[in-house]
């Protein structure tokens, strides 16, 4: 079966990523750069610049530019190996959780990684974009666990290293105001371009010299989940390979590690509160990486804004077990697909009801239970509160999220019964202001 990549268009982010790095490095094309009709556009040697951005917009290549391309000055496999070394000094967490074993140091085996032009030139756009120290941290995890969970395979550990390397390419074509927002901005709605970057990135890394067909379909799992409650596909159990399942804990673990020790607290809750996500053996990489972290700060607690946020928690909490008997006639009434999408999403959120009982924040009314934590001296109990909110908040928006992503596999009709139902929560009514 021919499986090389057909002519295509260029992706207007990526040229402007592509456009900002050209102003700071030499970019030339390392071959022809040829229409899809044969004529040439563009000859090896030209400079990509901002005089040539339009002539490569205007026109579908025979060749995907990402393969057409030499960069000078490119983050190469010695600039991987300094940077992972920096990395692991700075973080005694990172250090922790990576520990050489009896193999050679990490960030050695980063260094020797072998990379292909067209994967340098990727790899430095992301350092360009300031996206690279995440990248390798997610490699130096991943490879961490592979070397543990994975033993005697070299090959795969090799796959998963460059895996995490380039995880976050896709993001690299979408509209960087998308990309870039604050999460806590961008609602439902706005969310579903995100989550097709890992698509794009298989597709990227597909034929690339360089990568191929394994190191691709490791980037398009890293945001599933074993609860098949993960993106883009909702692969679940046997489907959700364990090499798949360490590249998605290790980009998990390392998003929680750079957003501080709060957000590694709230991880390590949610695996206690909601677990099925990953194996045992990368939930308790979670404990390890909350234990061993500095403790978080919270400092002055505002009474009336944890409230708000308290009662907000719990409302939605509480229409969400008002809504189960009408989502579970739903679901007896619907097709197959429908069925098997609000059976999904029911599981996930009784999961999440039962570890809010589990946790004791529904014994008391919310300000009894604020006041009682406020009044209490030991830090750890404010700590815990100020995670568990944000956790179940953020569990909460994920579901009305995955409701709207999985509502596109579904006919008009069925889509919105599937966003009627779960699209609902966020319309908890919250506690009025004094």
């Amino acid at each position: 079966m021919d499986t090389q990549p057909i002519a295509a268009e260029v992706n207007p982010h990526y040229l402007q990523h592509l456009m900002h790095s050209a102003s700071q490095r030499d970019v030339q094309a390392s071959e022809d750069i040829l229409c899809g009709n044969g004529v040439k556009l563009l000859a090896k040697g030209a400079r990509i610049d901002a005089s040539t951005q339009a002539r490569l917009l205007q026109h579908r290549l025979a060749k995907p530019l990402e393969t057409c391309l030499s960069m000078g000055a490119c983050v190469d496999a010695d600039a991987l190996r300094a940077r992972a070394e920096r990395l692991l000094a700075d973080d005694p967490v990172l250090a922790h959780l990576c520990p050489a074993g009896a193999g050679q140091p990490l960030a050695v085996s980063l260094g020797k990684l072998p990379l292909s032009g067209p994967v340098q030139a990727l790899i430095t756009l992301l350092d360009d974009q300031q996206r690279l120290d995440h990248a390798v941290r997610v490699a130096l995890l991943s490879l961490a666990q592979a070397r543990r969970l994975l033993p005697g395979q070299v090959e795969e550990h090799r796959t998963l290293t460059l895996a995490g390397l380039l995880h976050d390419v896709g993001e690299l074509y979408l509209d960087p105001e998308v990309v870039d927002a604050p999460d806590q901005e961008l609602d439902a709605w706005h969310w579903r371009p995100i989550a097709t970057h890992p698509l794009v990135g298989h597709q990227v890394l597909l034929h690339l010299e360089g990568t191929g067909p394994e190191v691709a379909a490791r980037v398009l799992e890293h945001h599933e989940r074993l609860d098949g409650f993960g993106y883009p596909r909702g692969i679940a159990e046997t489907a959700f390979a364990l090499s798949s399942q360490i590249l998605a804990a290790a980009e998990w673990l390392a998003t929680l590690m750079e957003a501080g020790p709060r957000a590694l607290l709230r991880a390590s809750a949610a695996a206690r509160l909601v677990p099925g996500e990953f194996h045992p053996a990368l939930l308790g990489w979670v404990h390890q990486a909350a234990q061993c972290g500095p403790a978080p700060t919270v400092g002055h607690i505002d009474g009336a804004v944890s409230l708000e946020r308290f009662e907000h928690v719990a409302r939605c909490l509480q229409q969400a077990r008002t809504m189960l008997p009408q989502a579970t006639l739903q679901q007896q009434r619907a097709s197959t697909t429908l069925r098997t999408l609000i059976d999904l999403n029911l599981c996930r959120m009784r999961r999440l009801l039962a570890g809010f009982s589990s946790s004791g924040l529904d014994s008391l009314p919310p300000e009894m239970v604020l006041s009682t934590v406020l009044g209490a001296s030991e830090a750890d109990l404010h700590h815990d509160l100020v995670a568990l909110l944000d956790e179940f908040a953020w569990r909460l928006r994920e579901l009305e999220r995955e409701a709207v992503l999985r509502s596109a596999r579904l006919p008009d009709n069925e889509a919105r019964v599937l966003q009627a139902l779960f699209c609902q929560l966020r319309d908890a009514p919250v506690r009025a202001a004094a």
